[in-house]
């Protein structure tokens, strides 16, 4: 996991990532991660694939 001065490119894999860390991180679960995705993801998904724009996961 990244230290919180490191700037990263893009939210790391959750899958590579202990469930642990997940929730300091983020507040939720890999489970609440993927419901909250699922719930709202095509609201928070591009219209347009353009300058390489993230989807709901990678927005997670």
């Amino acid at each position: 996991m990244c230290s919180c001065n490191q700037i990263m490119d893009r939210a790391p894999n959750l899958d590579t990532v202990l469930e642990m860390d997940i929730i300091n991180r983020y507040r939720f679960d890999r489970a609440g991660i993927n419901y909250l995705t699922q719930l709202i993801g095509a609201n928070i998904s591009p219209k347009a694939a353009r300058n390489n724009a993230l989807n709901a996961e990678q927005k997670s």
